[in-house]
């Protein structure tokens, strides 16, 4: 009896290490160091692209980059790994309105998509050329910032970062001002005991020494 009971301890503790040996890649995999949501522009640079676009959203998740960009009359979404450094180089299918001395509307083509992620910034372009040997050029100029921060306000805002940062800076002084402010009579306190019997026969002196108000506590 007590062997099938080991047997089958055995059996059940064989099975939950299985279930863990499954779990714990994606589990233990630690987030990449871009993680997270981003949030920014996408405009057309110089050359023959002209219309509406626009950034749907920006994601990294597990170093994958994950972007969807407005263009060419359709959501272009675009999925890239990035490297160690941050930076990231692929071919990808990219629709775009253009326009030229030939014709005009929605066009799809390969696109190079080349781009850094820096801190709480990236930077990246979408470039490619067509018509007759490459004679007409268009370009797409990416900017995102990490969601929540500094950067990404003045991405959004086009304030200067640097007086983004003081303001932050003289608020959180100020936040610890009045979290130090106390009470009415908080503070140090000084002064002397005086004996108000007339009769110093056998009283014990006493001597002041200090008294501090704290948050209306008397310490």
């Amino acid at each position: 009896m007590r062997r099938r009971i080991t047997l089958s301890t055995l059996s059940t503790f064989l099975g939950a290490l299985m279930a863990l040996a499954l779990i714990l890649p994606d589990a233990a995999r630690a987030a990449g160091k871009w993680d997270g949501e981003w949030v920014g522009k996408a405009a057309y640079g110089d050359g023959a692209c002209r219309g509406k676009i626009s950034l749907d959203s920006a994601q990294v998740t597990n170093n994958l980059f994950e972007v969807i960009i407005v263009s060419g009359g359709r959501n272009n979404p675009i999925r890239i790994p990035l490297k160690s450094n941050g930076q990231i180089t692929d071919n990808v299918k990219f629709s775009v309105d253009y326009e030229t001395s030939n014709n005009t509307g929605p066009k799809e083509a390969i696109f190079n998509f080349s781009g850094n992620f820096s801190g709480n910034q990236f930077e990246g372009n979408l470039s490619t050329s067509f018509g007759t040997k490459g004679s007409w050029f268009c370009g797409v100029n990416i900017n995102l910032a990490r969601i929540g921060t500094i950067e990404a306000t003045a991405l959004l805002t086009g304030q200067d970062p640097e007086i983004l940062k003081l303001e932050r800076q003289v608020a959180q002084l100020n936040r610890k001002k009045i979290s130090k402010k106390g009470s009415k009579w908080d503070g140090e306190w000084v002064g002397k005991i005086k004996n108000e019997s007339s009769n110093y026969l056998g009283c014990q002196k006493y001597k002041f020494v200090s008294a501090t108000v704290s948050e209306n506590r008397l310490l």
